[in-house]
């Protein structure tokens, strides 16, 4: 083994140690509603069940497919689930290394995927993991890793290209959003023709294979749903249903500033030097004559992945999660520019502030998973849904219907019962016509679930006549804190 193998080697185990470091709060911390949905889709789909058809929700099937390929594993694992998802973070660190290490030199390269790998896991922006972004990041970072081969390699480099495509069409069926940076990669490939950097030929042969790249896991899984029947649940789910969202709940302007308020305090206490970096790195974009190639592929791709974020003007931490790539690089450009170019008095403000703001992140993350650690793993403290699943566990067999009005859907996965409708959670009440809504809780009230578990009232309303079916059929058996049990007379 020679030295520069050693090197890496040891780097390898650095990165994947301070990774784990870094979700000690993680593996002991109560499971989200995201992940609560992506896990109880995972756990049917993993018993033998199709998404959209037998269970519903908006997100493409790329999510659904990794958690019940980690269920069928280790039935029933939650850790698994998180260990899954910390694997999901060390990959897209070496895959940064590998895409840094193209603009900048080995220790460099090191360094910044360090930086990559602590933002990424940083919890104001993973808010726990194991989301469509953590696996996400993993293909967009080797799409950009593919299409920046296509300037080192100056001639027509079509597997490079179809690559690219390919890792951004899996990313798209993570999250639709990816769809921005196969824009971005583009017009990199117009600006390489325009400033001739790249013959029209390549130009031409590049953009055909990007794009056919792009199409073909969308194209496959197309007619895999073909096949299987649900094509036409799939288009309605995973895209008619998010384009009739976001028509019909255009975010107001107060709510858009109030959510961008909390998002910049959030990121401001975990992750503000990676923006302010990003930022930094822009202005010597602009403020710097020589402005090549690599400099101006990170500037598009910031620029088309901050549209992506924002295009559904809500800012949650994980939205974010999709720019740390590129807003690490950026950052990496300025730390590393030639010393030719810095200015003393000025960069030494600059440096300190970077450093301040950089110890901020490093003890904010500190607090939130040694505050996470001890609470849930040293006091064993539970949250609400797991308390109601410890008691409901003793008291349904596996596979039982029972039914959790609102979003409390870790219920259903962390007691592995089964929800009476395709219905994991209620968000669809509000986007049915009256007749179909009436149709489904019909649904609800005739498969007779064996519990009923009520966190809020406010729950029942919008469901009808279930609040008088509950009076005649049903008697209150438990209260854990406010939550009501009711189990079927």
């Amino acid at each position: 083994m020679n030295i520069l193998t050693s090197k890496r080697s040891i780097f390898h185990i650095f990165l994947l140690l301070l990774i784990i470091v870094l979700n000690l709060g993680n593996l002991v911390s109560p499971i989200g509603k995201d992940q609560g949905i992506f896990g109880y889709i995972g756990q049917r789909i993993a018993a033998g069940e199709l998404p959209y058809r037998d269970v519903w929700d908006h997100k493409p099937p790329a999510i659904f497919y990794t958690y019940a390929a980690v269920e069928k594993v280790f039935p029933d694992s939650l850790i698994a689930q998180r260990i899954a998802s910390i694997f999901a973070s060390f990959l897209s660190a070496i895959l940064l290394f590998l895409l840094a290490r193209l603009f900048f030199k080995e220790e460099q390269a090191r360094i910044t995927s360090m930086i990559f790998a602590f933002f990424l896991n940083c919890r104001t922006l993973s808010e726990g993991g194991a989301l469509t972004e953590t696996y996400m990041v993993i293909f967009t970072i080797a799409a950009y890793y593919f299409a920046a081969r296509l300037f080192f390699d100056k001639k027509p480099h079509m597997s490079a290209a179809l690559c690219s495509g390919v890792m951004l069409g899996v990313a798209f069926m993570f999250k639709p959003v990816a769809a921005v940076s196969l824009i971005a990669i583009g017009i990199f490939l117009l600006y390489l023709l325009l400033t001739r950097k790249v013959q029209i030929a390549a130009f031409l042969y590049n953009s055909v294979f990007l794009v056919s790249g792009f199409l073909l896991p969308n194209v496959l899984i197309a007619l895999w749903f073909a096949q299987k029947g649900i094509l036409q649940d799939y288009i309605n789910c995973a895209f008619l249903y998010n384009a009739q969202y976001i028509q019909n709940n255009a975010a107001s302007l107060p709510y858009i500033l109030n959510n961008l308020k909390d998002a910049v305090f959030i990121q401001g206490i975990g992750s503000a030097v990676l923006w302010l970096g990003a930022v930094l790195g822009l202005i010597y974009f602009f403020t710097n004559k020589k402005r090549t190639p690599p400099k101006i592929f990170f500037v598009v791709l910031l620029v088309f992945e901050t549209i992506g974020t924002s295009a559904g003007m809500r800012f949650y931490g994980h939205y974010f999660l999709q720019m740390v790539p590129t807003a690490t690089l950026l950052f990496a450009t300025w730390l590393f520019r030639p010393t030719q170019t810095v200015k003393k008095k000025t960069d030494s403000l600059i440096q300190n502030g970077v450093i301040v703001l950089a110890l901020i992140a490093f003890c904010a993350q500190l607090y939130f998973e040694g505050r996470a650690l001890y609470r849930y793993g040293f006091q064993h403290q539970r949250s609400i849904q797991q308390n109601v699943a410890q008691y409901l566990k003793s008291n349904v067999s596996r596979d039982q219907i029972i039914y959790v009005p609102g979003m409390e859907t870790p219920v259903y996965y962390l007691t592995h019962t089964k929800a009476p409708t395709r219905y994991v959670h209620d968000d669809f009440l509000y986007k049915m016509t009256l007749a179909k809504k009436n149709s489904v809780i019909e649904q609800i009230i005739n498969s007779k679930p064996g519990y009923i578990i009520v966190f809020d009232q406010n729950y029942l309303t919008p469901l009808g006549r279930l609040s008088t079916v509950i009076e005649s059929s049903y008697h209150l058996e438990k209260m854990i804190d406010t939550v009501k049990v009711y189990k079927r007379s």
